[in-house]
This record gives C-alpha cells, sequence and structure tokens, in this order.
C-alpha cells in the first residue's frame, strides 16, 4: 500500500510544480501590464521592476497553489486511469477512496505549506512590494488609484479608502476616515467623501465629525462643510501604515478590534473577511486536490486534455464563487465566516460525494 502512496505522489509533483509557475508567470504577466505605462513611458528602474516583481511571487504562489493541487490531481489521476493502472488496483481490492489517499496528503501538505507562506513569507513581501509600488506612483504624473491605506502623523490617523496624484505635491483623496486622538477616551472621527492634501496640509470636504463617549457609542455628530488640518510634517505615503495584504492574522485582528471599538464597523468588517480569507485560502488546495480526482477519473477516456479542461473548469467554478462570497461578505450581505468558508464546504462535499461513488 505504501508502494501505491509513493507512486500517486510521484505522478503528482511534476504538474503540481508546473502548475505553480505557471500560476506565477500568469499573475506576474497581470501585474506587468498593469505597469506597463509606468515602465515604458516614465522611465521606471528596470531594476526597481524586476524586485517588485520578486517581492511579489510569494503573494502569487499562494494563489498558484489551489489551481496547481488541481492540475496536478487531475493529470494525475487522469493518466493512471487511461493507462488502465486503476484497474488491476481496484481488482486488488483497493478502492478508488484508498488510492486517492496519497492526493489528500499531498493536499493537505500544499494546504500547510500555502498558509505558512501566506502567514510569515507573504505579509513582509507585500509590505516592501508595496512601498515599490508607491515610490513608482510618486514618481508618475499619471493619476494612480492607491485604495484602503492607513496612514499616521501626529496625533492623527487617516484611513484613505481611494488616492490619486494630481500635481507634482498635490494629491486627491476620496471616502477619507480621520482619527483625531489627542484627547482621552475614544478618539474623535472625522469622515470626508473627498479631501486633498500636500501631504501636510489636508482640506477635508462634506465632513462629519462623530465624537465618542466612554461606552464607545456615538454621543455627538456634527456636519461641517470644510475642515483643514495642519500637521506639522507630510505624510509619508510611500512608507505608510500596513495595509490589510501585509498584516499577520494576529495584526488583522488587532486592527479589528481597534475599528470596532472606533466604530468603523463597516471596515472593521472588510478586515474580518481577509482575515477568515487567510486561513480558507490554503485549505482549497486540499479540496481542489479531493474534487479533481474523481472528476479526471469518470472522463479519464478523453485523454490529457481532458485532465487539464477538469482543472481549468474547476478553478474557474471556485473562484468565481470566491469573488462572490467575498463581496457579499464585505459588504455584510452574509457573515465574514461563512463569505470565507462557504466554497470549501460546497466543493468539499461535492468532492466526499463524487469519491464515494466512484468505489
Amino acid at each position: 500500500m505504501r508502494l501505491i502512496d509513493r507512486y500517486v505522489l510521484r505522478e503528482l509533483m511534476v504538474p503540481f510544480g508546473i502548475g505553480i509557475a505557471i500560476g506565477v508567470l500568469l499573475l506576474i504577466g497581470t501585474l506587468l501590464f498593469n505597469f506597463a505605462d509606468l515602465i515604458i513611458n516614465k522611465g521606471i528602474s528596470v531594476v526597481l521592476v524586476l524586485k517588485l516583481l520578486l517581492l511579489k511571487v510569494p503573494a502569487f504562489a499562494v494563489i498558484a497553489f489551489p489551481m496547481a493541487m488541481a492540475f496536478a490531481a487531475s493529470l494525475a489521476i487522469n493518466r493512471l486511469a487511461r493507462d488502465s493502472e486503476v484497474t488491476p488496483m481496484r481488482m486488488s481490492g483497493v478502492p478508488f477512496r484508498r488510492i486517492v489517499r496519497a492526493v489528500f496528503a499531498a493536499g493537505l501538505a500544499a494546504s500547510i505549506l500555502s498558509y505558512v507562506m501566506a502567514e510569515e513569507v507573504a505579509p513582509r513581501a507585500n509590505e516592501r512590494a508595496n512601498q515599490i509600488i508607491r515610490q513608482m506612483w510618486m514618481q508618475s504624473v499619471v493619476p494612480t488609484a492607491q485604495p484602503n491605506v492607513f496612514l499616521k502623523s501626529d496625533d492623527y490617523t487617516f484611513y484613505i479608502g481611494w488616492l490619486n496624484k494630481v500635481g507634482s505635491d498635490r494629491y486627491l483623496l476620496r471616502n477619507v476616515l480621520v482619527y483625531d486622538t489627542r484627547r482621552e477616551g475614544f478618539p474623535a472621527w472625522y469622515t470626508a467623501r473627498e479631501a486633498t492634501t500636500t501631504r501636510r496640509f489636508w482640506v477635508l470636504r462634506d465632513v462629519v465629525r462623530r465624537d465618542i463617549g466612554k461606552d464607545g457609542m456615538s454621543v455627538h455628530e456634527t456636519r461641517l462643510p470644510e475642515l483643514s488640518i495642519d500637521l506639522e510634517k507630510d505624510v509619508d505615503f510611500i512608507g505608510g501604515a500596513k495595509t490589510p495584504e501585509e498584516m499577520t492574522a494576529d495584526e488583522l485582528m488587532a486592527q479589528i478590534r481597534t475599528m470596532k471599538a472606533s466604530g468603523a464597523g463597516n471596515m472593521a468588517r472588510a478586515y474580518e473577511v481577509d482575515r477568515q480569507f487567510r486561513f480558507s485560502l490554503p485549505l482549497a488546495c486540499l479540496v481542489f486536490g479531493l474534487i479533481g480526482a474523481p472528476v479526471s477519473f469518470r472522463f479519464s477516456r478523453g485523454g490529457t486534455l481532458v485532465g487539464v479542461l477538469v482543472s481549468i473548469i474547476i478553478c474557474f467554478l471556485y473562484w468565481n464563487v470566491f469573488i462572490l462570497s467575498k463581496l457579499l461578505g464585505t459588504n455584510g450581505v452574509v457573515p465574514p465566516l461563512v463569505a470565507a468558508w462557504v466554497q470549501n464546504a460546497l466543493f468539499g462535499a461535492v468532492a466526499a460525494v463524487l469519491i464515494r461513488r466512484s468505489g
């Protein structure tokens, strides 16, 4: 039985490595396409671009791992079934679910590796990569959006939902949240639909000020047409505070508690969705392997092309459910826990049924 496990694992290794390489290269190509104008027309250093690409590899690998597992399981089981190697195994009394045990082990190992990379490697690499992106953006005159950024300066903490460079040292911002921590207890906070800044002097428009009481509830609200803030020094848009992709799960949890305490429930919910996906996405490696194996086995007579097609269909369906559930979770339609885990539960249940019916 151990011989069967080793044999199946050998069949998985090569397509798994190829799948990771293809996934990472496709995502690198997408990144290059997004920054093509800056690279070609704005004189961005090639060395800077190469550093960015290398730093993005861990995050891209986390995304590519599940796709690679689906690719590996589909091709491996398809090849074994197509060459009639599964038949003697089953004739000797080995059920299909026993043959798939090696796929389960490989998927579990890939999930653990993916989680370690997502939690320990990718956040640090993303932090450095985003600093390079902001550096490239600061060098450009072309407006480039920088969403969901936290910044801190003096006694203020700024959250910027959308930011564009509109001049050599002038920026247009939208969906701005400002925490004023100059008083004891909970900070006063301001929300503004739009703002302009020179990094030191800020002008917020259509502002609502909320004063928070000791119980965490809003005790007073005031609407202002405009509010000016003059800081002691420029805000660093390049260094900035961490975005969700730059945080570990513990850091995300600490940020969520801070947001909830200050009354920013909507942003806290979005961060909670990101935190839950930090755990659910690596487990997709196991789910993809378990669902890819029985599906490719059922259609093994169609040849290698069917194995590739099966993996593509599985990834397409999963990622569409992934995008939809994340959107619903971020907007509060479903709880973050449901949004992050529903696709794994759905595809895992389908995989269990298919393996059972395959004998």
